[in-house]
């Protein structure tokens, strides 16, 4: 099902356990397919490869991604995501907001 939101972008709303440990990988796909190239992804701390095909999808689109370095407590998620090749930025947390900050003032000039 997809719902459009206040500023007219669709977003799809799933069951939460459609799929095992896949529960990010849709959301950046539905975040893919509403925002294009304007999609970001971060994977931080977590579990299994959860993410990781969500980052291609972002990427697909010519969006950015990012993945928590060395210091997530639980490397799994972030080291998959950046196995896989689909990742712009590798960065601690605090990094990583620096640059979102950075990007959305870069977003916002160009409006």
């Amino acid at each position: 099902m997809c719902h459009r939101t206040p500023q007219g972008h669709k977003k799809r709303v799933i069951s939460p356990r459609s799929r095992r440990n896949a529960q990010i990988d849709l959301f950046f796909a539905s975040i893919a397919d509403a925002f294009g190239d304007r999609a970001i992804g971060v994977i931080l701390s977590g579990y299994a490869v959860d993410g990781t095909a969500g980052c291609k999808h972002i990427k697909e689109k010519g969006a950015i991604t990012f993945a928590q370095d060395n210091s997530a407590e639980v490397g799994s998620m972030p080291v998959s995501a950046q196995a896989s090749g689909y990742v712009d930025f590798v960065l601690p947390p605090d990094k990583i907001s620096a640059a979102l900050i950075e990007i959305g003032a870069r977003f916002a000039r160009s409006v």
